[in-house]
């Protein structure tokens, strides 16, 4: 199990009801190369062509191995100071997206001052071998007036 705590670097305001989210999987991006190939010919011309090339680039590999998924995830919040919390998992609810790679939660409400903590529990399994693997990851958000 992980014991690692994020903090979230957004503001959660009490009136907003908003998604938050995490990626279990990579966290890559594209990019556009520009591959060149030159090609003497016999009679001594060249010839050359330019290829545009699109490659996925990993930023940071994340917590899923190649070939896994969730399938199943729950989140728990508690705060530091209130009991129950009043920041709540809204009418929207969770959601697993992004091919089985990143999981979310709908909140609403809060208490401005108050620091709340997500706990996300994930149940992931490999899509050759079966195997499943459970991990907890928890992050913070501030609530907050902007």
């Amino acid at each position: 199990m992980g014991s690692r705590i994020d903090v979230y670097l957004v503001s959660k305001h009490p009136d907003s009801k908003i998604d938050y989210g995490r990626n279990w999987g990579d966290i890559s991006h594209t990019e556009e190369q520009v591959l060149t190939t030159e090609t003497t010919h016999p009679n001594g011309s060249t010839t050359t062509i330019e290829t545009i090339e699109t490659v996925t680039i990993v930023d940071k590999e994340g917590w899923l191995q190649e070939g896994e998924v969730i399938i199943e995830s729950t989140w728990k919040i508690t705060a530091d100071r209130e009991d129950p919390p009043t920041l709540v998992e809204s009418s929207e609810g969770t959601g697993i997206a992004h091919h089985g790679k990143i999981t979310g939660i709908y909140l609403e409400g809060g208490t401005p001052g108050i620091q709340y903590t997500l706990a996300n529990t994930i149940l992931a399994v490999h899509g050759v071998n079966g195997t499943t693997r459970t991990e907890v990851k928890s992050g913070v958000i501030n609530c907050c007036i902007r």
